[in-house]
């Protein structure tokens, strides 16, 4: 009886094992399946998307608007005579809305606070008339496809528009395929904010892509601390059509100030009277301008400026075209290398690299590296052409402790023929000691060992800078 007995205790207990494995097998199964449906809801999100984006045109400035985009079958339609305000009031977070191919009035602000896409089915404009200080102000993440934005009033400098804005919480948004047109921006303005078209604050994972920015009264595009924000494929026509007196302190087609990671790429940019074309300011770090077209105008004081910044490279830029008092310039920033570029034009330089003694970094930019001071520059393959002042490329120290132009040039290679100005001043208010070389002097001035040691970069070259 006991071998009966031992015999059925070991089957049970067989049994029972094969019963928890398959439990546990099943329960594991369970959890694959919730796994693979959160992950295909993910995916199918996803999938629809991308299937409202067309995929980046490779040509600056807006295509057509209000095509190329897939509308979804939920989406919201607005005619002409409907409200975008109650529109967007009715949807719910994730909607899309789809204005009818029209003019669409808009006579107050519409604050974007739950995320939406709005595109246009044929060609649509959105006309903000009347005193609309702030026509959009978007506070959560919102897509605007495809359609042209415009202020309906004259450009004055006593009655502002300062165009649209994407403030905090707007984090992930895209503006793409649109068109901004006559917006005045505010001037002047305290906290050098609401002077673009469009206006981009204290955010993160913004993109500005393949839109035409046409007759900005002050600039097209603004923006303060923001992180990961990409200007690309846009062109810009026609920035101070105000014609503010002085540039100084936001006058540009472009101007960014505390920009982590910023790429600007692939974009064109002319009419810049009395002004600068892309101009980074105060504490940017991690910077990319690469192939972008910048025509100067009568007035320009830089075509590309990159001013009180760190870490970054303006790489393979055409300046070669329309006068400038610089067609690049970096201004007291360091890390930084100025390389592939074709300069052309510069009533003083065509590149200009300068040392001028501030040092108003506050501690945070510091242990980021950025110093407000010139080093660590490196200048390699640019050509120059045949337009300039005085020199070619001037590389000098104007601070009232200046160094020699070695110590913060790091490395000087492969650049065309070209009459450079290399010195500093000799004290507080004396004479410049400025001495002229060329370019194959200084090549032989670097050693050869120095040549491609680059210094740390904390921020890494895309793959398309070459491109």
């Amino acid at each position: 009886m006991s071998i009966y007995t031992d015999a059925v205790t070991a089957f049970q207990q067989v049994v029972d094992g094969a019963q928890a494995e398959y439990e546990r097998r099943l329960a594991d199964a369970d959890q694959a399946i919730t796994g693979l449906r959160t992950e295909n809801a993910t995916l199918l999100e996803r999938i629809r998307e991308l299937e409202t984006l067309p995929p980046v045109v490779k040509v600056a400035g807006a295509v057509k608007l209000g095509t190329g985009y897939k509308i979804p079958a939920d989406a919201i339609r607005v005619s002409a005579s409907q409200s975008l305000h109650l529109a967007y009031a009715a949807a719910p977070s994730g909607a899309t809305i789809v204005l009818e191919g029209a003019v669409h009035r808009v006579t107050k602000t519409l604050t974007l606070s739950k995320p939406v896409t709005i595109m246009a089915d044929g060609e649509a404009w959105l006309d903000f008339e009347g005193k609309v200080q702030l026509p959009i102000v978007g506070k959560s993440k919102t897509s605007i496809l495809g359609i042209g934005l415009r202020n309906g009033n004259t450009i004055t400098t006593t009655d502002p528009n300062s165009g649209v804005t994407f403030a905090s919480g707007s984090d992930g948004s895209l503006i793409e395929n649109c068109v901004f047109e006559d917006f005045t921006g505010s001037w002047p303005v305290a906290t050098r904010r609401g002077t673009g078209a469009l206006n981009i604050y204290s955010n993160r994972d913004v993109t500005v892509r393949n839109c035409t920015f046409l007759r900005s009264g002050v600039c097209h595009i603004q923006s303060e601390k923001t992180t990961n924000l990409t200007i690309e494929w846009c062109k810009f026509e026609d920035a101070n059509v105000s014609k503010q007196p002085m540039m100084q302190p936001v006058t540009a087609a472009m101007k960014h100030t505390r920009a982590r990671n910023i790429h600007i790429a692939h974009n064109v940019v002319t009419g810049i009277p009395d002004c600068g074309g892309i101009w980074l300011d105060v504490y940017c770090y991690q910077y990319l301008i690469a192939h972008n077209t910048v025509t100067g105008s009568p007035g320009t004081e830089a075509k590309i400026e990159a001013e009180l910044s760190g870490f970054g490279d303006i790489a393979f830029n055409d300046v070669t075209q329309g006068p400038a008092q610089y067609s690049i310039m970096v201004l007291d920033s360091n890390d930084t290398r100025v390389w592939g570029n074709k300069l052309n034009h510069g009533s003083a330089a065509q590149l200009e690299v300068c040392d001028d003694g501030r040092r108003n970094i506050n501690d945070i930019h510091k242990a980021e590296g950025v110093t407000g001071e010139v080093r660590n520059v490196q200048i390699i393959n640019n050509q120059f052409g045949p337009d300039y002042g005085y020199f070619q490329a001037h590389v000098w120290d104007k601070s009232t402790t200046p160094k020699p132009a070695e110590t913060f040039a790091t490395r000087v290679e492969g650049n065309g023929p070209a009459k450079w100005g290399w010195g500093r001043n000799t004290q507080s208010g004396g004479a410049t000691v400025r001495q002229t070389r060329t370019s194959a002097q200084l090549d032989a001035t670097y050693p050869a060992v120095a040549r491609g040691n680059d210094p740390a970069r904390p921020a890494a070259t895309p793959a398309d800078l070459s491109t």
